[in-house]
């Protein structure tokens, strides 16, 4: 987890946001979702055939090694066959031309994903509640079948 930012500066936030969000691998449910970490290198697989739980999610390598990298990575997902993305991080990357070599490869862009910083002392404290609403940590293989499930059928 990201400290609490007290520069908020536009870089120091796009590293946090970055950041909180290749944290993410820490917290996935080790039973359903490998992350591996390596070289520089952060992504995580599942048997989830999409790409929002298949993702590289930090690239962070010499120029000279990201031909090696970009190949061995996608050979990875090739060899389970499941779809992946690579998400590139413009102000936090290395090698900073990332985005470039991988459109040059066969990687097409999908667009920009927003990012957003709020104040803590601007929040109201409110919550809302919504009826017949639970939210429930997946922790057996056939509560991850159910939601393997709805996330293929779009839900």
């Amino acid at each position: 987890m990201v400290p609490i930012l007290v520069e908020l500066t536009e870089e120091k936030i796009k590293e946090a946001i970055c950041k909180n969000f290749v944290d993410q691998c820490d917290i996935l449910p080790k039973e359903q979702i490998s992350a591996y970490q390596q070289d520089g290198m952060r992504w995580f697989s599942s048997s989830i055939p999409n790409p929002l739980f298949n993702r590289v999610v930090s690239t962070n390598c010499s120029e000279e090694d990201l031909p090696l990298v970009v190949n061995d990575i996608t050979n990875y997902y090739q060899e389970k066959n499941l779809p992946f993305m690579w998400m590139t991080w413009s102000a936090v990357d290395k090698p900073h031309n990332l985005k470039k070599y991988l459109e040059e490869n066969g990687f097409g862009s999908i667009g920009t994903m927003p990012g957003m910083a709020l104040k803590l002392e601007e929040l109201s404290g409110e919550t809302t509640n919504i009826p017949g609403l639970e939210v429930e940590k997946v922790k057996t293989e056939d509560e991850f079948s159910s939601f393997n499930e709805g996330i293929e059928r779009g839900l």
